[in-house]
């Protein structure tokens, strides 16, 4: 279809030039937008719902002692006697701004 030159909305070639520049920029900005959302994503995952940290290790290692001192409170049982920690405990607490649930085991 050929549509003469007096057809409304044409654009001259200079103006294509800078409605492609001007594209390109935003599709640029919209790009990088996108990239950085996909980057924090993780983040912002962790910060809405919190992280979930698990204490394992040895039988009397000191998972409970940290536990306490993290919860900074007596919220497992400390004891010299090897398995005392029977039942999972849980602390819901902030760790570097996020909120975490750690966990005894």
């Amino acid at each position: 279809v050929d549509f003469g030159d007096d057809v409304e909305g044409d654009v001259s070639q200079e103006e294509g030039v800078e409605v492609r520049a001007d594209l390109r920029e935003s599709v640029g900005r919209v790009a990088s937008d996108l990239r950085r959302a996909l980057d924090e994503a993780p983040r912002g995952e962790a910060t809405r719902s919190g992280v979930r940290v698990a204490l394992c290790g040895a039988p009397n290692a000191g998972k409970s002692s940290l536990l306490n001192a993290l919860a900074r409170r007596d919220a497992a049982i400390v004891s010299a006697t090897p398995g005392t920690t029977r039942d999972v405990v849980e602390v819901s607490l902030e760790l570097g701004g996020l909120p975490a649930f750690v966990s005894d085991t």
